[in-house]
């Protein structure tokens, strides 16, 4: 029987949270088919969160205000 080993393929942006070298070393060291992506610095249109906040600021549901 042929085993296939997919690998997992996590994007993530740059927050500093998120390359923290010791959470990256725990995640490799117990699941190794985890791999991580960044994406590249100052590209805000390829995160899907920051296009999602830009529509709601347009549509003025939060503009000018306090959460």
């Amino acid at each position: 029987m042929i085993r296939i080993s997919r690998n997992i393929f996590l994007v993530l942006d740059n927050l500093s949270v998120h390359k923290l070298k010791k959470v990256m070393e725990e995640i490799s060291k117990h699941s190794p088919r985890i791999k991580f992506l960044f994406l590249p610095v100052r590209s805000p249109e390829l995160n899907l969160i920051e296009v999602r906040w830009l529509w709601l600021q347009i549509q003025t549901a939060i503009n000018n205000s306090t959460f």
